[in-house]
């Protein structure tokens, strides 16, 4: 059915983006002389420009101009994040067209890229890298869908946005897209550095504050240099707890440093080495309460917890090194080794599903988790040789290993809801899950005839999974249920590209990805002990170009995506006792439209939308322990139809050596659908709806040679836009209550920045 309110909330937006090129193209009318060339404004400090012509991405495992690359990638430079005061996930995603954000809890957040998810609770659809490194757990008993590191955007060069199956370069778990993370290099030439301080405060809470600095320096000048970076920011909270009195109880307070190598061995041999540590800590659950409508229970921007839940503590730490070598006759080889491990921690109310089982044990309806704890350890190691890709036909090969091993401990509690008082043990979990794949891929690139050449690639991958469940209950019977499953994948991808000039590409791509199998671990006879992989296959065509003088830059692309097998974390009642468990239920259809533009009218000003439309919707009804558990047409899980953002920058020359800049964002995010309501409306469970929303970004500053200060006001009108929401209990019907995560309120802040040594 179509949405009115969301078709006049994006025609709306569409609107001020008119407005704003109105307002600012008389300048370029005025001129004299026509536009000349200028520089990428993606390549801007502060610019929020997503699309570019001549940024350089390793979106293929190899260096290219984005412009080039056959598939759809948003870029955003760490410096626009940093003046804009975004530190994490929630605060850009709209400028990503296609990408969403699941904000389950304190450190705990889930993406997706084009509407290809079905809930937090299973395998992740989303590949994350660090410096080509993946990272995060690969399965549902890790949590790997939401334990995705957030990592504060002050030491990195740029996040690269794929959207779209990577299984045939990236293997598991990219299935509906992959975000890489690139890191800044050492530089093994010039000493220099930065030093920053910010400041912010929030509507309805209370004020943070961050410091960070870098400094480089070669240690042997043009062959060994070393990077040192570090950061502290304390998050300002905005959520109150009823219950205990407590306000802005979800403050959070984060620091890391990181350290990096570069070691020119010889001309053509490099050594990169890095050690990342990042921990936050968050004193307080960022859950609302609210009712089926998403209006609140309690009040605004409140929760009513069990006193002392919330807290959570999220580590993360990864060393990497790369390796790379030219071998000649055009070859080069590399090898990319890492080792991560995530540690996380939260004292969890979870009255809503186990109070219960807390009244009948011990006569009081409060429950929590304590500890709600996952720690995976992952090593990955990836070699690869690839030939001169400006050769008629070049390629590359290469093979992949990686081993996890987590260790989970799910300690459930009663308490007293009122003074938060421990009464009794009601069960425990705990998982020791392994995980290991090994994997072997090529791609190929033929050049046919001037601009027009074929690329393909193919990928297998086959894992192992060993688990043993242990289970306690409030009685002390403890329950061991090993488990194991094995699984192998296909996935291949074919894209041919006619590169019509240097300003404009056009392409068609087809590309698969998977989710890896796994098993069932701890649950009763009768329920499946394994699953298999889901797959994905992606039909795209787009056209990427500029105009000749970079006045005007676009991506635009039109994909379908089927989705087969789709794992889906079900419930079933065995003896009174309800087992989670994950099965293969059915397909679905993605059917897209991305955008992203861009106008240059002066050298010093740049519009900008970037856009997504998507139609997400089951072609199976999903039945789960002979159940209905969402039906034929339904539309997938917080995908919303309309989504993006538009806005401009501009900058004013105020003298030879200092700058002015200003910009603004618009963004809107639309209606969205709740998780499936495990159970027939006939039964009273319905899908929670939520509201489309729009928020206002703007910020101000002056750029000098050896400093900047900036100023931002972001979520200018107060928004309460929801990021994510789910059921407190099963079944979910309308008189239920609701935990969601609301956006940070209107947000003021401020940085200043001195860099030294001539950097």
């Amino acid at each position: 059915m179509r949405n009115p309110v969301a078709r006049t909330h994006f025609a709306g937006l569409m609107t001020g983006a008119a407005l704003i090129m109105v307002i600012c193209a008389p300048s370029a009318r005025a001129q004299s002389d026509p536009p000349q060339p200028h520089p990428d404004p993606a390549q801007s400090e502060v610019s929020e420009n997503t699309v570019s012509t001549d940024i350089v991405v390793t979106a293929q495992k190899r260096a290219e101009r984005l412009q080039d690359v056959p598939m759809a990638i948003t870029a955003l430079s760490s410096e626009a994040l940093t003046a804009k005061g975004a530190t994490r996930l929630q605060d850009f995603y709209q400028q990503v067209p296609g990408l969403s954000v699941q904000a389950v809890d304190s450190g705990q957040t889930g993406v997706a890229i084009r509407g290809v998810v079905t809930g937090v609770a299973g395998n992740p659809t989303v590949g994350i890298t660090i410096d080509d490194v993946p990272v995060g757990a690969s399965t549902v008993t890790a949590a790997g869908a939401v334990r995705i590191p957030d990592l504060d955007p002050s030491d990195l060069q740029r996040i690269e946005a794929l959207k779209g199956p990577q299984g045939t370069l990236y293997g598991a778990s990219s299935m509906g897209g992959l975000l890489k993370y690139v890191t800044t290099d050492a530089d093994t030439v010039n000493s220099f550095g930065l030093v920053g301080v910010s400041g912010s405060t929030v509507a309805h809470g209370n004020s943070g504050f961050g410091i960070r600095g870098a400094v480089n320096t070669p240690i042997v000048t043009d062959v060994l240099g070393v990077r040192v970076s570090g950061f502290y920011r304390q998050d300002p909270g905005y959520i109150d707890n009823v219950n205990s009195g407590k306000s802005n109880v979800n403050e959070g307070r984060s620091y890391g440093a990181r350290l990096g190598a570069l070691w020119k061995i010889a001309p053509d041999v490099s050594l990169k080495v890095t050690a990342l540590y990042q921990r936050d800590h968050y004193l307080g659950s960022s859950q609302v309460e609210v009712n089926y409508l998403t209006r609140p229970v309690y009040g605004d921007l409140t929760q009513i917890f069990i006193p002392g839940t919330g807290e959570a503590v999220s580590r993360s730490q990864l060393y990497s090194a790369a390796f790379n070598a030219v071998l000649g006759h055009g070859l080069t080889f590399t090898s990319i080794t890492g080792y991560g491990i995530s540690n996380y921690k939260l004292f969890r109310d979870y009255s809503g599903y186990a109070g219960g089982a807390a009244q009948a044990l011990y006569g009081v309806r409060g429950a929590a988790y304590d500890p709600y704890a996952y720690n995976t350890k992952k090593f990955s190691e990836e070699v690869r040789i690839a030939s001169d890709q400006n050769a008629p036909i070049s390629g590359l090969v290469g093979a992949f290993y990686t081993r996890e091993h987590s260790d989970n401990n799910l300690t459930l509690n009663a308490y007293n809801p009122t003074s938060g008082a421990k009464a009794g043990f009601i069960s425990q979990t705990t998982d020791d899950p392994l995980y290991r794949e090994y994997s072997v891929f090529g791609s190929a690139r033929v050049k046919i005839v001037g601009g027009l050449d074929i690329e393909g690639g193919l990928r297998y991958a086959k894992n192992h999974q060993a688990d043993v469940g242990i289970t306690t209950g409030a009685s002390g019977t403890r329950t061991v249920i090993p488990s194991s499953a094995d699984d192998s994948a296909v996935t291949w991808s074919v894209s041919p590209r006619w590169k019509v000039n240097r300003d404009l590409t056009v392409y068609a791509r087809v590309a698969t990805g998977f989710r890896a199998g796994g098993a069932n671990a701890g649950v009763a006879p009768g329920i499946p002990l394994t699953y298999k992989s889901d797959k994905t296959t992606n039909y795209e065509i787009g056209a990427k170009g500029s105009t000749p003088n970079k006045v005007f830059a676009y991506d635009l692309s039109v994909y379908r995506i089927d989705w087969d097998g789709i794992q889906i974390t079900s419930t079933a009642v065995v003896n009174n006792i309800t087992y989670s468990y994950v099965g293969n239920l059915g397909k679905a259809r993605i059917n897209g439209v991305e955008a992203a533009l861009q106008f240059n009218p002066l050298q010093d000003t740049h519009l900008f939308f970037n856009g997504s439309y998507s139609s997400s919707k089951l072609r199976d009804n999903l039945i789960a322990a002979g159940s209905i558990y969402a039906l034929r047409g339904e539309r997938l899980i917080n995908a919303p139809v309309w989504s993006g953002s538009a806005g401009f920058d501009r900058d004013f020359q105020v003298s030879e050596s200092a700058t002015l800049f200003a910009g603004a964002t618009v963004g809107y995010t639309g209606k969205r659908y709740g998780p499936f309501a495990r159970g027939a409306p006939a039964t009273g469970n319905v899908r929670q709806t939520l509201p489309d929303y729009t928020t206002i970004d703007l910020r101000l500053g002056l750029r000098q040679t050896t400093w900047t200060v900036s100023a931002y006001l972001n979520n200018v009108t107060d928004s309460r836009g929801i990021i994510y929401s789910s059921f407190s209990a099963v079944p979910a019907t309308a008189t239920s209550r609701y935990y969601a995560n609301v956006i940070r309120p209107r947000t003021f802040g401020v940085s200043l920045q001195y860099n030294f040594g001539g950097r």
